[in-house]
């Protein structure tokens, strides 16, 4: 009786295993695809009705963007990242609290053709430059 256990045990174990290793190998392999796609971005700054700062990013296609890096000249204190799901819909998609410092990453999954960051005016930075990090095709998510 004792045999059969350990013989089922020592299968799923190997399968559990199995299982683990692929998993970290798609992770990997995911970040791995992450790359640069902000060429050809078109980006706009313009002050909001609250006195703060649009900085407005719009891709020349859909894309996927896994991360935002964000290159501040000191310390932020409120930052909005959005994303462009529709002609005038910008979704929510990430906001990063007080305290941030250069550079910012900023981990999402979304398929979209523009990405604002709205700045408070209640700030101790500036936003010099932001990189993009997708894939290289077009997405469908």
């Amino acid at each position: 009786l004792m045999k059969p256990t350990i013989c089922f045990l020592s299968i799923l174990l190997t399968f559990l295993g199995v299982g683990c290793a692929k998993t970290t190998t798609s992770q990997e392999a995911s970040s791995q695809e992450l790359v640069r796609v902000d060429e050809g971005v078109q980006h706009t700054t313009r002050p909001t009705a609250r006195a703060g700062v649009i900085h407005q990013y719009i891709l020349p296609e859909k894309r996927f963007i896994g991360k935002i890096l964000i290159y501040t000249t000191g310390e932020m204190k409120q930052l909005e990242i959005l994303a462009q799901q529709g002609k005038d819909y910008w979704k929510p998609v990430k906001r990063v609290k007080a305290g941030a410092s250069s550079p910012i990453e900023v981990r999402t999954a979304v398929s979209t053709d523009g990405i604002r960051i709205l700045q408070t005016t209640s700030f101790r930075g500036e936003i010099q430059r932001v990189e993009l990090y997708g894939r290289l095709s077009s997405a469908t998510n």
